[in-house]
């Protein structure tokens, strides 16, 4: 979740508009990270940029395969669901 104090620095930039990009890099460094919790967070920084009157541009998860650093994990059916 982005509060005030998280995205505060967003704001003191000045800027107009900004983007915002999701991967599976930290997959694996603190365990899965439940589907609604990537949602509900993308969902405050965009609003948290909305209310400050920036422009927000949203990417899609880029695809992986796998995940070096957690053998096994297969990562495609989860990015396919966060980028629908």
């Amino acid at each position: 979740m982005c509060t005030s104090a998280d995205c505060s620095e967003v704001t003191q930039l000045g800027r107009r508009a900004g983007g915002l990009k999701a991967g599976k890099a930290s997959s694996g460094n603190t365990g899965a990270e439940p589907l609604d919790a990537i949602e509900d967070n993308f969902r405050s920084m965009v609003t948290f940029a909305k209310d400050a009157h920036i422009r927000v541009v949203l990417s899609s998860v880029l695809p992986a395969s796998g995940i070096p650093w957690a053998p096994g994990a297969d990562p495609r059916q989860e990015i396919g669901s966060l980028n629908k």
